[in-house]
């Protein structure tokens, strides 16, 4: 039955097409009738929303100039210059190549500018390889004066210059010790999308309207015969009007009920997995009774990804889990806005509150590993103590929580994903976590498979922070050497057994504390 009226919806929706197409009369722009052709620039054909040539800047928003030079032609993106070699307006597509490359990766100026895109004129694909150009890169002490190029490597030692240009995807692999390849990958150019008016644009076509661009109100305009711009279309005939709303009022009300028919469907579809897990799943609460709990959730103690945190007082008694994991103990459902879950309250909060304060305010050192191992001991019960391996993907300190005898729980599992036990590698889609914590190889699977082993990354990560490496307190180093990385600054100093000079240090039961704690952010 929902499939039906789906097709149904979509029919009226077509049909609403294809009586505007043939009701709304020819209304061709006296305005600007340039604007309604395309025009050729070099070996470029093109129309909006570009403009040069004999093509007026009113046809094309005002940075998507092309320039004509006989053959060639050029434009200018961010303060770079780019060759055209290619435009598609049919899929929206433009092959461009940085001009200052064109003739091989050594260039007479060396610019320090990587390839940068207007994200509110184009689309970055997705799909397309980098290539990074090193120069002057400073390898075991010596400090090589020529380029050296990479694909899909951002760093390579200490470089004074490091360019990235974007390439075709069908480059798999160079051998990029010979610069001719090099030269020929950098002509090739690479694609990207404009989105510049696309769908405004598609209006005022069928309405037989000019697109250009109004440039008094910076925004994508339809020419129209006898009509002043500034509007999307040029203006339907009074019986077009008539049958738009028909047509628009009855594809809504079919629309709304199928939504409220696919809203029902999918609560049958909940309630029937909560009973099929009955044994499984924790306690269910009503929406009243979550809102008594919260006393009309008056006290809002937070603000997550999936939603707001209230505190509120249980009655009845608690479920129990493992002792270093944050204790789930009910939910609410009642459709798709009133949806809770409930879990146990932690006075002291979470662990970032702790670990970013002055050196007055930070936690014992023993307390710091005393969380350490607790929040390590977490970890072993998610990722062997289960019956289903569970990989959490966002370990960080916000995400530990502490109670009021500062004993550390694992929580929010949003981005968690399950998987047996014996998986050595799982399949993600996307990157999860957080910048700063994320592992290698859930940034890029170009580095490795993603494992429970992601977690373990983070968790070092975490520790390290908790042992003050990343905030460089009381360290006086200089930026211009490879000791401005700071686990190779603390790696090189317990090498020689040098003091670690991190804060809260002082007595002798503090620095060994450290040093285990750093040893194993380090591993």
């Amino acid at each position: 039955m929902v499939s039906k009226l789906h097709h149904y919806s979509s029919f009226l929706v077509y049909l609403a097409c294809l009586i505007i197409l043939f009701e709304i009369p020819p209304c061709l722009s006296s305005l600007d009738t340039a604007c309604n052709n395309q025009f050729k620039c070099g070996t470029i054909t093109g129309g909006f929303p570009f403009w040069g040539n004999d093509r007026p800047e009113g046809c094309g928003h005002p940075t998507l100039l092309l320039n004509c030079s006989g053959s060639n032609t050029t434009m200018e993106i961010m303060n770079i210059k780019y060759r055209v070699l290619s435009l598609n307006s049919g899929t929206q597509t433009l092959r461009i190549a940085r001009e200052d490359y064109l003739n091989g990766p050594c260039p007479s100026e060396v610019w320090s500018y990587n390839t940068t895109l207007d994200d509110e004129l184009f689309d970055n694909g997705s799909d397309y390889r980098y290539l990074s150009l090193h120069y002057g890169c400073t390898i075991d002490g010596t400090t090589n004066k020529d380029a050296y190029a990479a694909l899909d490597e951002i760093n390579r030692g200490l470089c004074s210059v490091i360019v990235v240009v974007p390439i075709l995807p069908i480059v798999t692999s160079q051998d990029f010790t010979n610069f001719s390849k090099v030269e020929e990958v950098l002509r090739r150019g690479f694609d990207v999308k404009w989105k510049v008016g696309n769908e405004e644009c598609k209006e005022c076509m069928r309405s037989n309207g000019a697109c250009g661009y109004d440039l008094s109100s910076n925004q994508t305009t339809c020419y129209c015969k006898d009509q002043s711009s500034g509007s999307r279309t040029c203006s339907p005939s009074v019986f077009s009007f008539v049958v738009i709303f028909t047509i628009i009022a009855i594809v809504f009300i079919c629309e709304m009920f199928l939504r409220k028919v696919r809203q029902r469907e999918n609560d049958e579809h909940v309630e029937e997995f909560i009973k099929n897990q009955d044994l499984l799943v924790s306690k269910r609460y009503t929406y009243s009774d979550v809102k008594k709990m919260t006393k009309a959730f008056a006290n809002k103690i937070g603000q997550g990804g999936y939603g707001v945190v209230y505190q509120g007082r249980l009655e009845d008694g608690r479920l129990t889990s493992h002792v270093n994991v944050v204790n789930l103990l009910g939910f609410s459902y009642h459709g798709k806005k009133k949806r809770a879950l409930i879990y146990e309250f932690m006075s002291n909060g979470s662990l970032d509150k702790f670990i970013y304060k002055g050196p007055s305010d930070r936690l014992e050192w023993k307390t710091l590993y005393e969380i350490a191992t607790g929040i390590a001991r977490g970890l072993e019960y998610l990722h062997r103590g289960c019956s289903t391996r569970i990989l959490h993907f966002d370990i960080k300190p916000h995400n530990i929580l502490l109670d009021e005898n500062f004993c550390p729980k694992i929580s929010d599992f949003g981005l968690a994903k399950l998987c047996k036990r014996d998986d050595s590698a799982v399949s993600i889609i996307g990157t999860r976590g957080t910048i700063g914590y994320i592992a290698t190889e859930v940034f890029s699977r170009n580095f490795g498979n993603v494992s429970h082993k992601s977690d373990v990354y983070s968790y070092g990560m975490m520790i390290s922070e908790m042992g003050g490496i990343r905030k460089g307190t009381d360290v006086r180093i200089s930026d211009t050497t490879s000791e401005a990385y700071f686990p190779h600054y603390i790696y090189k100093r317990l090498e020689v057994g040098k003091e670690l000079r991190l804060d809260g240090v002082i007595k002798e039961e503090d620095e060994e504390i450290s040093r285990k704690m750093i040893l194993l952010s380090l591993w």
